[in-house]
C-alpha cells in the first residue's frame, strides 16, 4: 500500500509540479481583464468600448511551444450611428 501511495504521488508531483518549468504539463486558462482601442470614427469621435469578453485556453509543455485557443468578442460604443447624416 505504501509503494503506491508514493508511486502516486510521485506521478502526480512530475505530471502537475507547482512551477512550470518542472511540471511535464503546464494547463492555462483565463479570461480577458482589460483591452484598449486606438483611433477614431471618419466623424472625428473617438472609439470606445462597452467592454471585452472571452477566454483563452493553453497546454503545453516546458521548452517547447504549446497548443492554445482563444476567443475575444468586444461591442464598439457607436454614439453617432443613429444619425443618417453620419459619414
Amino acid at each position: 500500500m505504501k509503494k503506491i501511495i508514493i508511486t502516486v504521488f510521485a506521478a502526480t508531483s512530475l505530471l502537475l509540479y507547482s512551477t512550470p518549468s518542472f511540471a511535464l504539463l503546464n494547463f492555462s486558462v483565463g479570461v480577458p481583464l482589460s483591452h484598449t482601442f486606438t483611433g477614431k470614427f471618419s466623424g472625428g469621435t473617438k472609439l470606445e468600448s462597452d467592454g471585452a469578453s472571452g477566454y483563452f485556453i493553453q497546454i503545453g509543455v516546458p521548452m517547447l511551444p504549446g497548443i492554445g485557443m482563444d476567443s475575444y468578442k468586444a461591442q464598439v460604443k457607436c454614439p453617432l450611428c443613429d444619425n443618417p447624416f453620419y459619414v
